[in-house]
């Protein structure tokens, strides 16, 4: 339901090229955007869909490409309409990673609040409509 959604508004916010659902332990690519989901909150009412995201964001890369302090840089520098949705901890901390000292990793805690227009009745009454026009042959 929301993964779309907070894939474009990371690489909006990162300018990463490529955002995977992952630990970032779990790959050895460089220059991509982890995100580690640990819980995630969704419901439905009223016309609207919700999900509430949280968990972990990491980044590999070289020293030069991602030095410490990368990801604070690019919230600083992202839009504001990209950061209404999230919440940061503001707290960079390097990742243990059994890769070669000049990689190195970063995370940072986050969560996305998710929004969206539900209307699924609106659906199957919509179909049970065009459905009755072929039967009655309209």
């Amino acid at each position: 339901m929301f993964k779309k959604q907070l894939e474009a508004d990371l690489q909006a916010i990162f300018k990463v090229k490529d955002v995977r659902f992952c630990a970032a332990a779990d790959t050895i690519e460089q220059d991509v955007l982890c995100v580690d989901t640990a819980s995630v909150r969704s419901g439905a009412q009223a016309g609207r869909a919700w999900a509430r995201v949280s968990g972990t964001l990491a980044i590999k890369g070289t020293l030069k490409k991602n030095p410490s302090g990368f990801l604070t840089k690019k919230l600083y520098e992202a839009p504001a309409d990209a950061l209404g949705r999230f919440w940061f901890s503001g707290k960079e901390t390097a990742v243990l990673t059994p890769m070669p000292w000049e990689i190195k990793a970063y995370q940072m805690d986050f969560t996305y609040f998710y929004e969206e227009e539900y209307a699924p009745v609106k659906g199957i009454i919509e179909y049970a409509k065009l459905f009755w026009r072929f039967i009655i042959g309209e």
